[in-house]
């Protein structure tokens, strides 16, 4: 692979790192490929901060109820919920009454229920949970770092320093952290 092809054209490159998250299936339908990659969606509300001291400082998971918490300076952002829906990215009102009524019972009037910001997401979700790393068989300088589900940003940027550990030829020191596919040198 010499190039990339954008809409703004070719990008000659050395290297190649496919990861574009629920997208990363139809690019790689080009590259003769097929990952197992999911879109699942989910769910995030974020609330303007009234009372900066009955919100947690520090991202919490609420296991029971199934819902993450972070604050992000002086806003909280909650995120819940977990749906196969396609490629569909609408919110449903159920869906966003859920993680309403969720920060209206545990944080109430510290924040501003009236002004939330609800948001959908895709979440790119393999079958066994682990992301696909690695160098794309039939070509020697392309790669993936795709799949990392609902651990998104957090994996995939600990799963990029690996990837480029073995790009520049460098030990990894992490092994059998892929998703397994005969298409991939892990």
């Amino acid at each position: 692979m010499q190039a990339v092809k954008t809409d703004k054209g070719e990008i000659a490159c050395a290297q190649v790192v496919l990861a574009a998250g629920a997208g990363t299936l139809q690019i790689a339908k080009h590259l003769g490929v097929r990952p197992a990659i999911y879109p699942v969606k989910g769910y995030s509300a974020t609330y303007a901060i009234r009372n900066p001291d009955r919100i947690p400082k520090r991202p919490i998971v609420d296991e029971t109820c199934l819902v993450a918490v972070n604050r992000l300076g002086g806003r909280l952002r909650v995120s819940a919920i977990a749906e196969f829906a396609e490629y569909d990215r609408s919110t449903s009102d159920e869906r966003t009454a859920y993680i309403d009524g969720y920060v209206r019972e545990h944080f109430g009037d510290a924040v501003d229920l009236k002004a939330a910001e609800h948001w959908a997401g895709l979440r790119p979700t393999t079958p066994g949970g682990a992301p696909y790393l690695g160098r794309l068989r039939a070509f020697e300088n392309a790669w993936i770092n795709a799949g990392h589900g609902q651990l998104g940003w957090t994996m995939a940027a600990g799963a990029c320093r690996v990837l480029a550990k073995r790009i520049n030829g460098e030990p990894a020191q992490v092994e059998d952290i892929s998703e397994p596919a005969a298409w991939l040198i892990p």
